[in-house]
């Protein structure tokens, strides 16, 4: 990286000099073929009688290419990364104040979810630092929804429509969720199953409304459990992991299961989720009662019974199991040792 006219050169700071640079602003091309060497056109000079073209272009040497925060091509695998790379530099130059001193940047998900996977920047870089530049951050301790620009103002930059559907909580494509959420409520129902140890315990389970067969179930809990399957990838990050629908090697590491460790973190997690649905959809505390939309789980993780700690610890060791049924794997980055 160059920065007032120097760069390091293996370990060594080297300055610059005195060349001639040539600045063409968001020029995204479709792909990185193809790239044309700069010719001069015929009326490139015609008004600069103290330029000699031909000493001019004997002097430009090369071109160097610097992709922007958007795909060149389907083949352009690494946008994703350039992306995020040039959104931690911005808002540590712009925005200091919004990292922890590990580090980390105070933002919430929706927002990097907007930031990052948002299609198409209109006008590249330009585009991003004006995002970042017109929100309000300056007194901020954590970048969330509530200081971005009005939606009228993001639409300059972005299709504000699409902007704003990542910012709200992206959801899986259909077919993927409707599978991933049909088998959780499979492992959801065998795992009640198991829990009924008396013979009044098993009777109560043929009149419970969420143990129907998936095509019975009332639509409010089959969108209960597709919103299950929707946080998959967020509780996939929590623990450093992502889901992909192919076989990767080195650098990336398959996850089959998850740790002790990380499934008493992602358990409760499902479980503060749980209790965030319920509210979010006017449940109360009460006797178990889908009609009645009361439920007695409206607790913090810590005055859960270990039953119903089990049922969420279930329905989060089930999901590699589940992506695996479906096609997709478990990967995280290698460590470097």
């Amino acid at each position: 990286m160059m920065r007032d006219g120097h760069f390091t050169d293996r370990g060594h700071v080297r300055s610059l000099g005195s060349p001639l640079l040539f600045f063409l602003v968001n020029q995204e091309p479709p792909s990185l073929e193809g790239i044309p060497t700069p010719t001069a056109s015929s009326n490139d000079f015609k008004d600069r009688q103290f330029i000699d073209e031909s000493q001019l272009l004997d002097h430009l040497h090369g071109v160097v290419r610097i992709l922007g925060p958007n795909q060149t091509s389907a083949q352009d695998k690494m946008f994703s990364v350039r992306r995020a790379m040039m959104l931690r530099q911005m808002l540590k130059q712009k925005f200091p104040h919004l990292f922890e001193t590990t580090g980390q940047i105070k933002i919430e998900e929706g927002v990097l979810h907007a930031l990052l996977l948002v299609p198409h920047y209109k006008h590249g870089l330009r585009s991003l630092d004006k995002i970042l530049s017109t929100s309000r951050l300056s007194s901020k301790v954590k970048f969330d929804v509530s200081a971005l620009p009005p939606e009228e103002q993001i639409q300059l930059h972005v299709d504000g429509r699409t902007f704003m559907s990542f910012l709200r909580s992206p959801k899986l494509p259909a077919a993927l969720r409707e599978r991933l959420a049909q088998g959780l409520f499979v492992a959801y129902k065998k795992k009640r199953t198991e829990m009924a140890r008396t013979p009044a315990e098993k009777e109560a389970l043929e009149s419970d409304a969420s143990m129907y067969d998936w095509d019975e179930l009332a639509p409010e809990l089959k969108e209960s459990t597709r919103a299950q399957a929707d946080d998959i990838p967020r509780k996939l990050r929590a623990v450093n992991c992502f889901m992909l629908n192919e076989d990767r090697s080195e650098p990336l590491i398959h996850v089959p299961e998850f740790s002790v460790a990380e499934l008493d973190m992602l358990s409760e997690m499902e479980h503060e989720r749980f209790n965030a649905e319920r509210l979010q959809r006017q449940w109360k505390m009460g006797p178990r009662s889908s009609n009645k939309r009361t439920t007695p789980f409206l607790v913090p993780w810590r005055d859960l019974t270990q039953d119903w700690k089990d049922v969420d610890r279930v329905m989060v060791e089930c999901v590699p199991r589940v992506l695996a049924t479906a096609g997709w794997k478990i990967y995280r980055m290698q460590e470097d040792s």
